[in-house]
């Protein structure tokens, strides 16, 4: 008898987990998500805060976001701080617009797992929240176009981005604007110059000057608005794996045409349809993470992102 409560008291829990995971689903793609996500939007539109006397930190107090080190945003030479601001909000605008729309299920995409939906409404909560967000531009820092912190929960591992974002509040993103320009560092060694990128003595000197410099296979990142929202994604929690689901990566591939480094539109086109069906498959969403890990190399899902970057255009 009491193993009959107890497996009856068992199966109420689930389907009570699971209907409060459906109401939450479904307010993320009713009309209310909508509005809450243009009401947000517009308090993107109200005026920036520019500090007297002139501060390295820029308030959009309507939001709670704060910009630090962003005058030259995007490309590390923009020089004109209230185009580079207002360039900066932009990309955010569109970003959260695109993306969050197509995990709500309100995109040409059509509608994903429920799953997406309650990552939609935990990311716009955050927005709505009265917690500070943090934008930090630097130059020729970190080896990467972005990178965002993550909460610190018990089971959170060491990751290499923790250094990175060292002494950046969460939520946060830190941009380097020398990277987004597809700009060569500057501090690599006179020999890795010469030897492999083949600069001639006239590039070395570009370099010397402290100028930035870009060769022909060095990458502007132009899709900008996806990469901010990646990199809000981020701030769920969500961490780049080859084992389980790359819920980040996928995202971005689905939400926003596949990749920024791939040229060729029928290529994004395919891949985009793939990270789509990945993102409505039913059986890896509702399973548990040992389950999620064994679908996504069975499936083959976990090919898609080489199969991205070894396309050759």
């Amino acid at each position: 008898m009491y193993g009959l409560i107890k497996q009856t008291s068992a199966t109420l829990l689930q389907t009570t987990l699971l209907l409060a995971a459906t109401i939450t689903a479904s307010a993320a793609s009713a009309p209310d998500f909508e509005q809450r996500l243009d009401t947000f939007l517009s308090q993107l539109n109200q005026p920036l805060n520019f500090p007297e006397p002139p501060s390295n930190t820029v308030t959009l107090p309507s939001a709670k976001l704060h910009y630090q080190g962003c005058q030259n945003y995007p490309y590390h030479n923009a020089n004109n701080t209230t185009i580079s601001h207002n360039t900066l909000t932009n990309d955010i605008k569109l970003g959260l617009k695109q993306g969050l729309s197509c995990l709500a299920g309100n995109s040409p995409m059509g509608k994903l797992h429920p799953y997406h939906e309650t990552q939609a409404l935990q990311l716009m909560r955050l927005l709505e929240s009265d917690q500070p967000k943090t934008v930090r531009c630097v130059a020729d820092e970190i080896f990467a176009y972005a990178v965002a912190n993550s909460p610190i929960t018990p089971d959170h591992k060491p990751h290499p981005q923790d250094k990175m974002t060292e002494g950046l509040p969460y939520p946060g993103i830190l941009i380097d604007t020398f990277r987004l320009s597809g700009s060569i560092s500057k501090k690599l060694d006179e020999a890795t110059y010469r030897e492999f990128y083949q600069l001639d003595s006239g590039q070395l000197a570009v370099i010397r000057k402290g100028k930035p410099l870009q060769l022909a296979g060095m990458h502007r990142y132009q899709n900008r608005a996806a990469l901010m929202f990646h990199e809000m994604i981020h701030w769920l929690g969500h961490e780049h794996s080859s084992i389980y689901p790359d819920t980040t990566d996928l995202y971005e591939t689905c939400c926003f045409g596949g990749s920024d480094f791939i040229s060729d539109s029928a290529a994004n086109k395919a891949f985009q349809q793939q990270a789509c069906a990945i993102l409505k498959y039913d059986e890896l969403w509702s399973a548990n993470k040992y389950r999620q890990m064994r679908l996504w190399k069975y499936k083959g899902y976990d090919q898609l992102k080489r199969a991205m970057r070894d396309f050759n255009d």
